[in-house]
């Protein structure tokens, strides 16, 4: 199987080095530009997605946010299996509509896991789910902002911690779109599969959007990322606690992200 990717960056370096001697053949890879730098795969800027996708069965996107909502209506056009991994795209309606029609989109876990449980327990619904991100507070410093709110996370003490976000997964991607795609794959985990065909509906991500509580908060300390999960419902009460190694190239991305989509693409390769 051979596997396209949208974006050069970190998530791209850790999926071309687990695809070593691996049933996926990586084609290329789309960037943003034309770019000269060298590479074991062809490089492709984004007028060329189309001629890229050719000799692909599958996109996998590991570009950010702003990609997905760029090239959402093209890759839909082309019609091959799309593997989702900037997850929080699907908070911005207009994409999710697009990228829901899509017969073969697959959305991946990326940084935590437990998600295989809670999309059975979505059979007969939740009451209340929840995440709880505590990371580095520097790495939260977002421009809007104000300079005591800068600093403050700047030069919290060790050992203290900080809350700078409490709301629902739309606002948190829209006030710190680098930190919580993990908020948006928890309610994607836990919405109604309502299509006769197993599939989620726009209006059942919506209200599942709703009902997620997204805290997150800033550490004094060194810490890794953490992300405690809690639902329940009536198929029982679920906690999850996820603290994964960051990626080899990039301390600030979590390894699991790699690591996810490549067992995405060996299930797809498996079929």
């Amino acid at each position: 199987m051979k596997a396209l990717l949208i974006g050069m960056g970190t998530i791209a370096n850790d999926i071309r080095s687990l695809l070593e001697n691996r049933p996926v053949e990586l084609c290329g890879a789309v960037v943003h530009r034309d770019t000269d730098r060298e590479a074991d795969i062809p490089i492709f800027s984004q007028e060329r997605l189309e001629e890229a996708a050719e000799g692909a069965d599958v996109i996998v996107e590991c570009a950010g946010g702003a990609a997905v909502r760029a090239y959402a209506q093209r890759i839909a056009a082309i019609g091959k299996p799309f593997v989702l991994t900037s997850v929080g795209a699907l908070a911005h309606q207009p994409t999710a509509q697009v990228l829901l029609d899509m017969p073969d989109l697959v959305v991946t876990n990326g940084a935590i896991g437990g998600f295989d449980v809670l999309r059975s327990a979505a059979l007969l619904g939740f009451d209340r789910v929840s995440i709880t991100t505590t990371k580095k507070a520097p790495t939260l410093i977002q421009d809007w902002m104000s300079e005591d709110e800068r600093t403050r996370l700047e030069q919290l003490p060790e050992g203290q911690t900080a809350r700078v976000f409490d709301g629902d997964p739309a606002e948190a991607i829209e006030k710190f779109p680098s930190n919580l795609n993990v908020a948006t794959a928890l309610a994607w985990a836990t919405a109604e599969r309502d299509l006769s065909d197993g599939r989620i509906s726009p209006e059942s991500l919506r209200a599942s959007l709703a009902r997620v509580r997204v805290e997150l908060i800033g550490n004094g300390s060194d810490d890794p990322t953490c992300h405690d999960i809690e639902a329940a419902g009536p198929a029982g009460d679920f906690t999850f606690r996820i603290s994964s190694a960051p990626s080899p190239h990039n301390p600030s991305t979590s390894a699991l992200t790699a690591i996810s989509i490549v067992g995405d693409l060996l299930d797809l390769a498996g079929r």
